[in-house]
Order: C-alpha cells, then sequence, then structure tokens
C-alpha cells in the first residue's frame, strides 16, 4: 500500500512540475483556437460564417470553455493545460495496460512531457486534443479485444477523435487490422457502434444549423484537394525530418526488437505509428507531432538500456533548448504589434483586417464580416468564395491592410486577393498609415 501511494504521489509529482514548466514557458495563442470559440459565441456559424475545414467538436467545446470561463486567452491557456495533464494521466494508465508497473508508467509520463515540450506542445491544437482520445483507443485494442464493453469505449474514442480532426480515421487501419489478424470478425460491431451515434448527434447538428452543405465544402471536399491549393504544401527541412523520426527509436527498438510481440502486434505498431505521423504533412510544423510524441512515449520503457541512455541524453537536450528559448517569453502572436493594432481599431465602428493578425479582432472586441476566413489562399481560391467574401464587405467602413511581405503570389504575408484589392480600391480611400498598415475609410 505505501509503495502504491508513493507511485501515485510520484505521478503527481510529476504533474505539478509539467504544470510549472508550462506556465512558465511560452505559450502559442493560434488565433483559430481564440476566434472560432469568440465568433460562434457571437452568433457566428461554422462553416457558413467560419472557414473552417476541420470537424466542428474542438471549435465547439472551446465556445462552451470560453461561455464558462469568459472570452480571454488565459480561458484557452486553463483549457490546454487540462488537456496536456489530462494526456498524462490518460498515457500514464494506456502505458499500465502495456507493461502493467507503475514505475515504468511514470517513465511513459516523464517522457511524453519532455518530448511534447521540446516539438510546440505549450498551445492548443488539433493533435494535442487527440492524445486523450486515441492514446488509450489504441491500447484497449490491444489488450482488452475480448471485452466488448472495452471495444465499445475503444470505438467511442476513434469516432469522437474523428469528429475533432478528419485524418483520426486513419487508426482504424490498424484496429481492423488487427481485429481481423486475430480472427475477431464478430468484435468489429462493437468497434464500429458507437460511431453510428456519434455521426448521429454529428449530423443533428448539421442539420439543426443548416450549414450541411458549407460542412461538405469546407471540410470534405477542400481537405481532399488541399496538395493542389496555391501555397499549402510545406515540406519539412531536412533537419525537421529528425525530429519526426527521433521518436520512432521506440518503435524500433521497443516494438520490433522487443520478443515480448507478435508479428501481427509488431504490424498493429506500425499502422499506428504511420497514422500519427500522417500528421505532420503535408503542412509540417513541430506541434503536429503530439500523437507521434505520445505513442513513442508508451514504448521508452521497453528500450534496450544502452538505448534508453542515447534516448533520454537526447530528449534532454531537445527540452533543454526549447525550455532555455521559450523561458518567460511573450505568448506567441501576441506581440506588440497586434497588441498596439488591436488599440488602434478599438474606436472603429466596424473594421476588416486584410494581412493583418486576426488575433486584433478578439482583442478589441470587434467582430469581422461575414463570411470570415483567415487570409489563406487555399481558401480564397476556391471557387465563388472571393465574390461571395466581397459582398459581405459591403457594411466594413474601415479597412486595414498590412504591407505585403515580399515573396511569391501565395506566400504568407504577401498574399491578397485579388478581387478584394479591387474592391477596396474602388470603394475606399487611404486615410493614413499606421506604422505597417494602410488604413481605408469607404468612400
Amino acid at each position: 500500500m505505501a509503495s502504491l501511494k508513493q507511485k501515485k504521489i510520484t505521478l503527481l509529482l510529476f504533474l505539478l512540475l509539467h504544470l510549472v514548466l508550462l506556465v512558465n514557458t511560452r505559450f502559442t495563442v493560434w488565433p483559430e483556437m481564440v476566434l472560432y470559440p469568440y465568433l460562434l459565441n457571437n452568433g457566428f456559424l461554422l462553416y457558413k460564417d467560419i472557414i473552417n475545414p476541420y470537424f466542428p467538436t474542438l471549435p465547439l467545446v472551446l465556445s462552451g470553455v470560453f461561455q464558462l470561463l469568459g472570452d480571454s486567452v488565459l480561458s484557452l491557456k486553463i483549457f490546454t493545460w487540462f488537456v496536456i495533464l489530462l494526456s498524462d494521466i490518460v498515457l500514464y494508465y494506456s502505458a499500465f495496460r502495456l507493461t502493467g508497473s507503475k514505475f515504468k508508467s511514470v517513465l511513459t509520463v516523464l517522457f511524453f512531457a519532455l518530448l511534447q515540450m521540446s516539438l510546440g506542445g505549450n498551445g492548443l491544437w488539433f493533435e494535442l486534443f487527440l492524445v486523450p482520445f486515441v492514446a488509450p483507443a489504441v491500447t484497449l485494442v490491444l489488450k482488452d479485444n475480448n471485452s466488448p464493453n472495452r471495444l465499445m469505449l475503444a470505438g467511442l474514442l476513434l469516432a469522437l477523435a474523428i469528429s475533432i480532426k478528419q485524418n483520426a480515421i486513419y487508426f482504424y487501419v490498424p484496429v481492423i487490422f488487427y481485429l481481423f489478424s486475430k480472427e475477431k470478425f464478430s468484435k468489429l460491431v462493437y468497434l464500429l457502434a458507437p460511431g453510428i451515434l456519434v455521426m448521429g448527434f454529428f449530423l443533428i447538428y448539421l442539420f439543426s444549423q443548416n450549414i450541411f452543405n458549407d460542412f461538405y465544402l469546407w471540410a470534405v471536399v477542400l481537405p481532399l484537394s488541399y496538395t493542389s491549393q496555391p501555397g499549402f504544401v510545406s515540406l519539412p527541412a531536412i533537419r525537421q525530418y529528425i525530429f519526426i523520426l527521433f521518436p520512432l527509436v521506440t518503435l524500433f527498438f521497443g516494438v520490433f526488437l522487443h520478443k515480448k510481440y507478435l508479428n501481427k502486434e509488431k504490424i498493429y505498431w506500425l499502422l499506428t505509428f504511420l497514422s500519427a505521423t500522417i500528421f505532420a504533412f503535408p503542412r509540417y510544423e513541430d506541434f503536429h507531432l503530439q500523437l507521434v510524441v505520445a505513442i513513442s512515449s508508451l514504448f521508452v520503457s521497453f528500450l534496450p538500456r544502452n538505448v534508453l541512455v542515447v534516448f533520454t541524453l537526447v530528449t534532454l537536450i531537445l527540452f533543454g533548448r526549447g525550455v532555455t528559448k521559450n523561458w518567460h517569453t511573450e505568448d506567441r502572436f501576441m506581440d506588440r504589434e497586434t497588441i498596439g493594432l488591436s488599440s488602434k481599431i478599438k474606436d472603429f465602428n466596424n473594421v476588416y483586417l486584410l494581412n493583418g493578425p486576426d488575433l486584433a479582432y478578439f482583442l478589441s472586441g470587434k467582430l469581422p464580416s461575414k463570411p470570415w476566413a483567415i487570409n489563406f489562399p487555399w481558401y480564397f481560391e476556391q471557387e465563388g468564395f472571393e465574390e461571395r467574401f466581397v459582398k459581405g464587405l459591403s457594411d466594413r467602413e474601415f479597412i486595414i491592410a498590412g504591407d505585403r511581405l515580399g515573396g511569391g503570389k501565395y506566400d504568407l504575408g504577401n498574399y491578397i486577393p485579388e478581387k478584394i484589392e479591387q474592391y477596396i480600391l474602388a470603394n475606399y480611400k487611404m486615410k493614413e498609415r499606421y506604422k505597417n498598415y494602410q488604413i481605408w475609410q469607404k468612400n
């Protein structure tokens, strides 16, 4: 009993340490994670008024969080840190199902905390929110496939994961493969049935809001054509492939060289790792690796001692580099320029921001025109959307246009939709400049 209590205390201490580190290092305020709930709580509809290429669960959850805690960056931080600590707890129990060892489970939590902070994890994005759903689901399928109730729980978690981000459907590939390899065809019904229930609620929401067609365009058609959209593909640089491959060390040494696992189980984990890695493409950023980090951490305790030593050293170097760089630094996207522009437009009746920080809407308490989309070419280059967007600008008295940063036509910071630019020149006059912004007022 004393040992069990001691290990629980150890876990709690790790959670507290993780929280202290998160609070004191740079937080990324992704504009969508603030603007989606802010706009939803101010009468905007997903997909119709808010161009969102993801499934709706996370924006709706954030809308509820903002209603409960208030519209603030602090509310986003509190919820993000809750998700991260919940991921710690979920990974602890998932690792315990795999290892039967509380010490090894604590080791999993430790490495997850170190790696997720090293790879842009202190900020909410879809991959991070998926961790407490996907990690237990894939573990339940492996360890509890004889239990209908636990298979149904795994199916529910996977269905909810898909309702967060479409790519999560890839995780059905390893779980279905594994059930077939075990000749448990009849168990598929337990895995798939919860998805029907989640889909039912999903469709009720879309049709009740009269947004099904908009959802289909932005969250189904557009993602399927992303790689052909101008400016979208951004593959990793050579050094970034190291960040992708490093966590996979645990797959090779902890799974493939481990006598505990049969070939079918090795294939299962390989497919699971590949499913997680897909999230990093075709638009690479380190934070897309949160699922890879989570699943990799489950197998740290299986590494041979000499490999574990090297893995630990590299992890500590990455972590030390990240913490040193981000210790007590301002939140990303909450820079002085954004805050200054927000103060500048507070007294404007209504405003549209073009090629500028969208967070200024939130910080100044202003609302954009409908429909609203972040200034990405893969939204505005959709057939018919720019014309619809221009119509929505008719009630804007002021338009704030940021100077082009230079580069190619579709480079972020340089892209200005042609028809919007023509509309501004025809209907507005330049009033003044504010730093790197032109302020246009309606004729």
